[in-house]
């Protein structure tokens, strides 16, 4: 038999444990990929984003104050995700939703969100999270990557950053449901959705540990009646160093399959007194005729927390603690107007304990000059614990009926810059050509 026949053969018989080998290799270093799923995410997003940047710890910094005729001067604008009006369903991302930003400890911008190829609450809902490129300028960023570790049989919301100067850490806090007799059922050509909210849970980044933990549940849906809990805006932590992020617990959204009850809604806070190391509920806040969700928080100078709500009522509401959550006032409207949408309140780390708001600035869906329309999108700054405000800028103001520029979420840069971001999106009839998504704006406030 010719030489090159026997080598043939001998290839013929070595190939299929050469495949297996190879197969096996392959299979190995899946499984390793998927035990080590939050450290992966390094290798793809953060440590990239700490490599371009040397870490240091994250530190307030030392402004001067705000000067009351500030105004806010637009320096540039972007969308952070971007798709089409008619996106083909299950196919590429069509929902974008509750934007947030904050900073690494390396001084790298991070935002972050939720969305589906589907709907809102859809089973593929999660969150998405990208990296600036250009350290805290916010000009260039990082394909969005996913959350990982998301139970195939949930869906994840509401994701919040927390830049903890106090620590060095940076906090993603998210809810996620995850109990199947809550799913909302199947209704004509709309799939079964899972309502808001559900156990809050937390994973964190550090210049020691440069990649996302393991996921911690800080209050469990079963907690409390087993009622939904959601949030929606950043926490602080107050100057007696306790962290306060706002909660509230949603049941009316829920189908009578899932074990809770209207009676159990109510708002609160969410608190730590050890750094994030344990966390308690502590307020139910409520009031009649209306439901105050999305609650937004500062520090006031006397050293009390205010938060704001969402309403039905077309003006905000705000309820006042001094005992870091323990007590609230009863709620009561503000002079903002609210078109029960979620707004954003900022304390500016400067003295004179100034205050900025994000907020669609008109009472109602069809009051603003177009139909079913969230716009006038404001922001605005009060120098008096937000008894008073001005406006600064004004990111979004055209009619266009069913059109939503809304959910602002602000994060503060330097002494002079915000950083404002927030959603694109249509309730209906949305063009073709209409360009959605996550828009990010950036201001510089400037004396006039």
């Amino acid at each position: 038999m010719p030489k090159w026949r026997g080598l043939a053969w001998t290839l013929l018989l070595l190939l299929p444990p050469l495949c297996y080998l190879a197969w096996w290799e392959a299979e190995l270093n899946r499984r390793a990929s998927t035990r080590n799923s939050y450290r992966h995410s390094i290798d793809h997003q953060l440590p990239h984003a700490f490599t371009r940047k040397k870490p240091t710890p994250l530190a307030s910094p030392t402004c001067k104050p705000v000067p009351t005729n500030a105004v806010g001067v637009p320096e540039f604008s972007q969308f952070l995700l971007k798709h089409g009006g008619q996106e083909p369903k299950g196919e590429r991302v069509r929902y974008a939703h509750m934007a947030t930003i904050g900073l690494l400890p390396n001084k790298t911008l991070l935002a972050a969100w939720q969305a589906s190829m589907w709907y809102e609450g859809a089973q593929d809902q999660t969150i998405y999270t990208t990296t600036s490129l250009d350290g805290e300028r916010g000009q260039a960023w990082s394909l969005p990557m996913e959350l990982p570790g998301r139970p195939s049989d949930s869906a994840r919301w509401s994701p919040v950053i927390f830049s903890d100067g106090a620590t060095g850490l940076t906090w993603l806090f998210y809810t996620q449901s995850a109990h199947r007799q809550c799913l909302r059922p199947a209704e004509g050509k709309h799939p079964e959705l899972w309502p808001p909210g559900g156990s809050i849970h937390a994973v964190t980044v550090s210049v020691e540990r440069p990649h996302w933990s393991p996921p911690r549940t800080l209050l469990a849906q079963e907690d409390e009646d087993f009622v939904p809990k959601v949030i929606a805006n950043q926490p602080i932590r107050a100057s007696s160093g306790a962290i306060l992020l706002p909660f509230w617990r949603e049941a009316r959204t829920a189908p009578a399959t899932c074990p809770t009850s209207v009676d159990t809604e109510s708002a609160g806070v969410l608190v730590s007194l050890d750094g994030g190391s344990t966390w308690q509920a502590r307020g139910r806040i409520r009031t009649k005729g209306t439901h105050l969700i999305e609650g937004t928080i500062a520090e006031l100078e006397t050293g009390c927390v205010v938060l704001m709500f969402r309403t039905s009522k077309g003006w905000a509401y705000r309820s006042e603690s001094c005992d870091a959550g323990t007590t609230w006032a009863d709620p009561s409207p503000t002079t903002i107007r609210n078109p029960d949408t979620k707004m954003n309140l900022l304390g500016w780390h400067a003295p004179g304990h100034t205050l900025l708001l994000a907020y669609n600035n008109h009472k109602g869906y069809n009051d603003a000059g177009c139909r079913k329309c969230r716009t006038h999108l404001t922001l605005s700054m009060s120098q008096d614990g937000g008894l008073n405000w001005k406006n600064l800028a004004i990111a979004e103001k055209a009619k266009v009926n069913f059109k939503k520029s809304h959910y602002p979420s602000l994060f503060q840069v330097g002494c002079d810059r915000v950083l404002l971001v927030f959603s694109r999106g249509y309730s209906c009839c949305a063009p073709v050509e209409a360009e959605l998504g996550i828009q990010l704006m950036s201001y510089k406030l400037v004396s006039t």
